[in-house]
């Protein structure tokens, strides 16, 4: 998922001294009966709170956001109340695709589409509504159809800005990005992924994902918007596409940029153990390729344990995917092993030699 907000204010540190003003000011309001003002700022609040604390903590939020604006609906015009609404369920969309929960995220995101393409028309937020939509029919392996949602979203955003120099640009290109991603990786893990033409089909894609990952980089660096958690995000989605392609020495180099980002910006977090653990991965898969070089192998294992040391840390209802702490624990327990089992052999081998050379 990709943030803007959340991140510069994490870094400049505005963020509490801002977050204590605007919620004096809703009680405020609340007091006065502005429930509408009240669900409208709990939903930003949470939308915040989803890349911050985790989507657990923003549902919480927005559980107040929905009593808020239910309590407005017989109080407002229904134009006003269902703008609100319709960023309630965008919300609720980002969430529970954080969650997983893909079927009903889309479910959610396109009732929010409708109100927005009704009251907006062509408008910033109706842009970002299709561009969620189509992140989760690419959780679903809905390529094509997530591909045509964010070609749509691109086009939009083109038109409505009279260029391509907007700073949600860069998003779209990453989007467009990873949906060559997965088609590369499902023409690499086909039953015909042995035959030569196939595997230049899924290189092919991997080139152009790389391409659009690039023109992102340069955009934002045109914008001066570069150096944040969206950035992160691309150098390490292009690592991902670098070690699809077996360039472990690009993936490195990419995936320590994402991972310099992150411990800036967040800390210890669920997108930084995600980083320490493709630096390994991409550390671990370069000594293998160059006969395991037990040095590589070594600060592999250091990045997979600072990455557990981080989960270990974090709250628990914000330690990112199951799969993710399944992962780091895994290679936690399996490298120190390889490690041993090299280092056996390679003593083992000269023992050999020496004995050859006694005879």
């Amino acid at each position: 998922m990709v943030w803007s907000y959340p991140e510069m204010a994490a870094k400049t540190e505005p963020w509490e001294i801002l977050n204590k003003y605007c919620w004096t000011k809703v009680y405020f309001l609340s007091a006065l009966g502005k429930w509408l003002v009240t669900g409208q700022l709990k939903c930003w609040e949470a939308e915040q709170v989803i890349s911050l604390e985790g989507p657990k903590k923003a549902l919480d939020i927005l559980e107040e956001a929905e009593e808020y604006l239910d309590k407005a609906k017989p109080l407002v015009s229904k134009e006003s109340f269902e703008v609100e609404q319709s960023l309630y369920l965008y919300v609720r969309g980002e969430i529970l695709e954080d969650l997983e929960k893909f079927e009903d995220a889309l479910e959610d995101l396109e009732q929010s589409l409708k109100i927005r393409r009704s009251i907006f028309g062509k408008h910033s937020l109706t842009a970002r509504t299709m561009n969620a939509i189509g992140n989760c029919l690419q959780h679903l392996e809905r390529y094509d159809e997530a591909q045509e949602y964010y070609l749509r979203t691109k086009e939009m955003r083109q038109e409505l800005t009279g260029s391509e120099k907007h700073f949600d640009m860069p998003v779209y290109y990453n989007q467009l990005a990873t949906i060559h991603e997965a088609k590369g990786c499902k023409l690499k893990h086909s039953s015909k992924s042995k035959t030569k033409a196939t595997l230049e089909l899924a290189n092919k894609e991997f080139l152009t994902c790389i391409s659009w990952y690039q023109e992102a980089l340069k955009l934002e660096a045109d914008l001066g918007t570069q150096g944040y958690g969206n950035t992160a995000t691309y150098y390490r989605n292009m690592a991902n596409t670098f070690m699809h392609l077996e360039k472990y020495d690009e993936a490195l180099e990419c995936a320590l940029k994402a991972l310099e980002i992150r411990k800036e910006i967040f800390k210890e977090h669920p997108d930084t153990v995600k980083s320490l653990y493709q630096v390994g991965l991409a550390l671990e898969w370069k000594a293998r390729a160059s006969n395991k070089d037990p040095k590589l192998l070594k600060e592999a294992l250091k990045n997979y344990e600072e990455a557990k040391k981080m989960l270990q840390n974090l709250p628990e209802d914000n330690r990112g995917t199951e799969e993710l702490q399944q992962q780091v624990e895994g290679r936690c327990r399996v490298l120190p092993v390889t490690l041993r089992d090299y280092e056996g052999k390679k003593v083992f081998s000269w023992f050999s030699i020496l004995h050859f050379l006694s005879k």
